[in-house]
């Protein structure tokens, strides 16, 4: 599971440092990682666009943090804070390549690194692929002056238009989109299709 915005590509790491953190909740645990939740990825350029180190993932991995996950509890992990450690899959300076226990802080990283931006990927969630009984939420993401409210989508018969009846819902949900239009028209709740 990956859920990523990319608008901030071009945005400095300095300019962003100091404020960023995200509120995650362990829904189900792992059976093999109990202590897991989802984490917070952060796409970097480490010496700006154009150069040696062009590909950078940051990563807030609340396991190796030192606040110990709290299954069905919302936390907040602060990737601000000093004893934050972070990790990457990238060796650039100041990092070592899948080191999450020696992980630096973001502003080791930015110091090491003065000229990095975010990415066009940008930054958000990350469950991992080693985590297949994991269930998270995750609310609240901040970076820099943005915080973003992580709520599940409403949809309304506006959704159906221009062809949205086949693209924002599961395929075979509707049929055309009269049938989409109708049920939203009705009351958006009973679909005869489940």
């Amino acid at each position: 599971m990956q859920m990523l915005t990319g608008q901030d590509a071009g945005v400095r790491l300095a300019d962003v440092k100091g404020n960023i953190s995200y509120w995650a909740k362990q829904v189900t645990a792992d059976s093999s990682t109990p202590n897991q939740v989802a984490a917070l990825n952060l796409f970097i350029d480490p010496d700006g666009p154009g150069s040696a180190y062009t590909y950078a993932p940051l990563i807030l991995e609340p396991v190796y943090q030192p606040q110990a996950v709290v299954a069905g509890t919302w936390q907040k992990w602060d990737g601000s804070a000093v004893t934050a450690k972070w990790w990457s899959t990238q060796a650039f300076p100041g990092m070592t390549a899948f080191d999450p226990n020696a992980g630096p802080n973001i502003d080791q990283i930015s110091a090491a690194n003065p000229e990095a931006v975010i990415r066009p990927e940008g930054y958000g969630f990350n469950q991992g692929s080693g985590n297949a009984g994991l269930m998270s939420a995750v609310d609240g993401l901040t970076i820099g002056t943005k915080t973003f409210d992580v709520d599940p989508r409403v949809f309304t018969a506006t959704d159906c238009k221009s062809g949205g009846w086949a693209t924002n819902f599961p395929v075979d949900t509707f049929t055309n989109q009269g049938d989409c239009v109708s049920f939203y028209a009705s009351d958006g709740k009973t679909h005869p299709k489940g």
